[in-house]
């Protein structure tokens, strides 16, 4: 699950020139992020379809 920070409520998440995020944005179970998005498999998660899960994602900011 990625999530970001809309602050400017523009609903896109805005970059500077070199496409490095100026908003807070996160994954599900908070992998490490150096340059890009983490592999799927850092970010994934199984759900059942009768079961609700709260996750605590932590915003990075640059």
């Amino acid at each position: 699950m990625a999530v970001y920070h809309d602050k400017n409520s523009d609903f896109e998440l805005n970059t500077n020139g070199l496409g490095i995020p100026k908003e807070g944005f996160g994954f599900s179970n908070n992998p490490r992020i150096l340059f890009g998005a983490p592999k799927f498999k850092k970010a994934k998660f199984k759900l059942k379809a009768s079961e609700n899960k709260k996750m605590l994602i932590k915003l990075k900011h640059f």
